[in-house]
């Protein structure tokens, strides 16, 4: 019997193992990361897009007709404005942003018509 007593082949293994595990950590956080910049870029683009519409809709002449619905198209969402309600001049209007990507924001502001003002404005994600 061959009674050899080395160290070198279980402590490169041991090594092996630490650096496969510090390589599987990195691509762990990497992708982690990756993720963030994905979500991050879609809030980017929805926040873009919701100031888009809302920007259009005041630069624009619309009637204050309760109920109606007033869509704006972009090359990655559309932006949908609805005047909820009608009261002594003054509207509450809701905004829907949805990019293609099916992230989507809700937002809601008054609406001065004589004064073409904008106030309260809110939003939801």
């Amino acid at each position: 019997m061959n009674q050899e007593k080395g160290f070198v082949y279980p402590v490169t293994l041991l090594m092996c193992m630490l650096i496969l595990q510090v390589l599987i950590y990195q691509v762990s956080l990497y992708l982690t990361e990756k993720q963030a910049v994905y979500e991050q870029e879609r809030l980017m683009q929805i926040e873009t897009l919701l100031q888009l519409g809302i920007s259009d809709f005041l630069n624009g002449e619309y009637d204050p007709v309760l109920d109606k619905k007033i869509l704006f198209s972009y090359p990655n969402g559309t932006v949908t404005l609805s005047i909820e309600t009608y009261l002594h001049d003054i509207s509450n209007i809701s905004v829907k942003a949805n990019l293609e990507t099916g992230h989507e924001r809700i937002a809601g502001f008054q609406y001065n018509w004589s004064n073409k003002v904008l106030d309260n404005y809110w939003e939801v994600s």
